[in-house]
């Protein structure tokens, strides 16, 4: 699984060559352990890439509302899981407009905040990784006038 996710991640990160091979893989060990809600969730989050990267509008939604199927799936098996949750949350909150699921990047978030705090020694990157959520948690609150759950957020964040 190691290999998978670091071909996805370089997927993600605009890496197109390292794309198919990502989804293949992901994909075989989808098929090998179907109770893997982290497979699960990485498999769904490659083919929102590959809809990101493609260009025709069938396959990109045909794609996306793969990835939202398989995303769902995997916080349905493991609702507190720290990585499948932070994959979904990543997918949803960059997904445009139509697809109706800021509230539900939103949310995640929030539970991503709760799984965090809930951990005695959380480890570094799990600490990095909630920098990039309490950034966007601060700037949704704000974008809704929020300005009393912004001040919470950021004041969680200084302690």
């Amino acid at each position: 699984m190691p290999e998978a996710i670091a071909l996805h991640n370089s997927a993600a990160a605009g890496d197109a060559k390292d794309l198919d091979a990502a989804v293949s893989m992901l994909e075989a060990l989808s098929e090998a352990d179907p109770e893997n809600a982290e497979i699960v969730a990485y498999l769904g989050s490659a083919y929102a890439i590959t809809a990101r990267e493609g260009r025709n509008v069938v396959s990109k939604m045909r794609n996306t509302n793969k990835a939202l199927r398989h995303l769902d799936q995997a916080l349905e098996m493991e609702p507190d899981n720290f990585s499948v949750r932070m994959v979904r949350a990543s997918v949803q909150r960059n997904l445009p407009p139509m697809f109706n699921r800021a509230d539900d990047a939103v949310e995640d978030m929030v539970v991503l905040d709760r799984l965090f705090q809930a951990t005695d020694k959380a480890p570094r990157s799990m600490a990095e990784a909630m920098l990039s959520i309490y950034d966007h948690l601060l700037a949704h609150a704000a974008s809704r006038g929020d300005w009393a759950a912004g001040r919470d957020i950021a004041l969680d964040r200084s302690k």
